[in-house]
């Protein structure tokens, strides 16, 4: 398989993931799915490939988790070399997240030890 067609079916297997957990949360009380870890990679693994930012407040958004949580995990990724973080250049209040290359690698291997949907 080419390197780009391996891309594509990672992204594709990320989307399906990030579903699969949109529908569980809306079956099942958030409150007994809290992953937020995973749920933080499966988005900045996303927001890569489609080379876009992802602020700290947006993120907590998305994966529907208190600031104070996701700040920690954050952090807790960082010291585990998963993702990089930075402040904002004119506003340091607003933290840029990024997968890292460490992190872009755990996750390509756990999308292809994932079998693919359908």
């Amino acid at each position: 398989m080419t390197a780009r067609k391996e891309e594509s079916r990672r992204v594709a297997q990320c989307r399906y993931l990030i579903r699969c957990r949109r529908i569980i949360s809306g079956g099942i009380d958030t409150r007994f799915l809290q992953l937020p870890v995973w749920d933080m990679l499966l988005e900045l693994y996303l927001a890569h490939h489609e080379q876009r930012d992802v602020y700290l407040g947006s993120l907590c958004m998305v994966v529907d988790t208190a600031l104070a949580t996701a700040y920690r995990r954050i952090m807790d990724m960082q010291k585990h070399g998963l993702v990089d973080r930075t402040y904002h250049s004119q506003d340091r209040r607003r933290i840029q997240v990024r997968i890292s290359s460490t992190g872009i690698a755990s996750m390509d291997a756990i999308m292809d030890a994932i079998e693919s949907p359908g």
